[in-house]
C-alpha cells in the first residue's frame, strides 16, 4: 500500500504541473538557438532520468543523470544538453533501463555489425558482461554479432537474436527473464528453445512478447495483471488470450499497451489514475480495447501514463487523472514516441527530436534543469 500511495503522490504532483502530459503552457521560454543546429534522430530511448539517442550519422549521443555511467561518456558528470559518446557512427538501435527508486540505471545498443554493448549499473548483472562491476563506458556483451533487438527494464535486460531465439539477463527476483527460475544471471541466458520471437519488451516487473505467428506472451510478477486474467506469477513465457495479430507493445510501471495489425488498441492492468485510457480506473486483468479507434501507429507507456501516435500523424496522451485519450498539439507529423516516468521523448517525421516533463537531471536536454509544459525541439549548442 505505501509504494501504491507514493506513485499516486508522484503522479499527483506531475499532473499538478501538467509536466509530464505535455498539455500545459510552456514554464520557461524556447530554445533560440545561438548558431544551434536540430538534432535529427534515427532511434532514441528515455528512462527514469536520462535519455539517450542516435543521430541519423550513426553517432550516440546521451544527456541526464549519470551517476551510475548510464550515459557512457566515461564520467559519472551529470549532463544537461547532449554529449557525444565515443567515435563510432555505426549505432543502430539503443535503449535505456529503469530505476526511478535510486536511479540506478544501464543503457543497451546494438551497432550496425550486429554487436551488442552495455554500460552503466551493474549490481545485478544486467549489462550481460559476465560481471557485477559498473561501467562507464560501452563494453561488449560477448562476442555474438547476430543481435537483432533489446530492451532494457528495471536492473534486466532482455533481447533477440536474428534467428528468433530470445535471450535475458540482469534481476530476476520477479520472475521477469522467463528462464524458470529466481536466479539473477549476470550474462546471456536463453529464454525456452523456441526460434520465432520478434518483439519484446522489458518492464519493471515483467516481460511481454510477440511471436512471429501474431500470439502475445508474458511472464513475471503478476500482481499488477500481465493480462493473462489472474494475478498468478509466471516463470516462463505464458500466452495471453487466442489472438493471432498482435504487431507492438509497451510496458509501464504496472501496466500494459499493445497494438494489434488492424489498427486498434488495447491496454490492461493498473488503473487508478486512468493509465489505461478506457474512461475508468478500474484494474483490468485482461487485454481491453481503447477507444473505438482503429488508427494507432505506435504506443509507448510511462509510471502512470501513456502517449500514442495515431496514422495520421498526430500524438496523444492520457493517465496521471486523465482517463481518455487527448490530443497533444496540432501537428499531424509526429512519427514515434517514447515516455518514461516523469518526461516525454518524441520524433517528427522530419526527425527532429522533441521532449517535455521533468528535467530534475537534465534529462530534457535543453542546457538547464528547467520543466517543459509543452513540446519543445532539442538542439546540438556548439
Amino acid at each position: 500500500m505505501g509504494k501504491k500511495n507514493g506513485f499516486r503522490k508522484l503522479a499527483a504532483i506531475l499532473a499538478v504541473l501538467g509536466l509530464a502530459l505535455g498539455i500545459t503552457g510552456c514554464n520557461n521560454p524556447t530554445n533560440t538557438g545561438n548558431g544551434s543546429i536540430p538534432f535529427v534522430v534515427k532511434a532514441v530511448s528515455t528512462g527514469s532520468a536520462h535519455t539517450v539517442a542516435i543521430r541519423t550519422d550513426g553517432t550516440l549521443w546521451a544527456w541526464g543523470n549519470n551517476t551510475f555511467g548510464q550515459l557512457g561518456d566515461g564520467t559519472t558528470i551529470n549532463r544537461y544538453k547532449p554529449v557525444q559518446i565515443g567515435i563510432y557512427a555505426n549505432w543502430e538501435s539503443v535503449s535505456v533501463g529503469n530505476d526511478i527508486a535510486s536511479l540506478r540505471t544501464h543503457t543497451v545498443a546494438i551497432r550496425t555489425d550486429g554487436t551488442l554493448w552495455a554500460w552503466g549499473n551493474n549490481t545485478v548483472g544486467q549489462l550481460g558482461d559476465g560481471t557485477t562491476i559498473g561501467r562507464l563506458s560501452p563494453v561488449q556483451i560477448g562476442t555474438y554479432a547476430n543481435w537483432k533487438s533489446v530492451s532494457a527494464g528495471e536492473m534486466y535486460t532482455i533481447a533477440t537474436r536474428t534467428d528468433g531465439t530470445l535471450w535475458a539477463w540482469g534481476a530476476n527476483w520477479n520472475y521477469q527473464l522467463g528462464d524458470g527460475t529466481f536466479y539473477n544471471r549476470n550474462s546471456p541466458v536463453q529464454v525456452g528453445a523456441g526460434m520465432n520471437w520478434i518483439f519484446v519488451t522489458a518492464g519493471d516487473f515483467h516481460t511481454v512478447a510477440i511471436r512471429d505467428d501474431g500470439t502475445l506472451w508474458a511472464w513475471g510478477s503478476n500482481g499488477n495483471g500481465m493480462g493473462d486474467g489472474t494475478t498468478i506469477p509466471r516463470y516462463s513465457p505464458t500466452q495471453i488470450g487466442v489472438a493471432t495479430n498482435w504487431e507492438s507493445l509497451a510496458i509501464g510501471r504496472m501496466h500494459t499497451t499493445a497494438i494489434r495489425r488492424d489498427g486498434s488498441l488495447w491496454a490492461w492492468g493498473l488503473n487508478h489514475l486512468g493509465q489505461l485510457g478506457d474512461g475508468t480506473t478500474t484494474d483490468r486483468l485482461s487485454p481491453v480495447q481503447i477507444a473505438a479507434y482503429a488508427n494507432w501507429e505506435s504506443v509507448s507507456a510511462g509510471m502512470t501514463r501513456t502517449v500514442a501516435i495515431r496514422r495520421g500523424g498526430t500524438l496523444w496522451t492520457w493517465g496521471n487523472n486523465n482517463l481518455n485519450p487527448i490530443q497533444i498539439g496540432m501537428a499531424t507529423d509526429w512519427a514515434f514516441v517514447y515516455a518514461s516516468d516523469g518526461h516525454t521523448v518524441a520524433v517528427r517525421r522530419d526527425g527532429t527530436l522533441w521532449a517535455w516533463g521533468s528535467n530534475h537531471w537534465g534529462q530534457l536536454g535543453d542546457g538547464t534543469t528547467h520543466h517543459r509544459g509543452i513540446p519543445f525541439k532539442v538542439m546540438i549548442t556548439p
